[in-house]
């Protein structure tokens, strides 16, 4: 295996905690939704599309 840069494992860490807060915010957005009375993405998408 090849050995990684010292810029590259701060990259690959930065994006690694990008990733973790990206994933955190869409977790906390989902729940502020559905404590408003938005339904969940999970209903949202286990109902069936719109026929054309």
């Amino acid at each position: 295996m090849a050995e990684r840069s010292v810029g590259e494992l701060e990259d690959s860490a930065a994006l690694a905690a990008y990733r973790q807060e990206l994933h955190d915010f869409a977790d906390q957005l989902n729940r502020l939704h559905i404590s408003f009375g938005a339904p969940s993405y999970r209903d949202l998408t286990s109902r069936p599309g719109p026929s054309v």
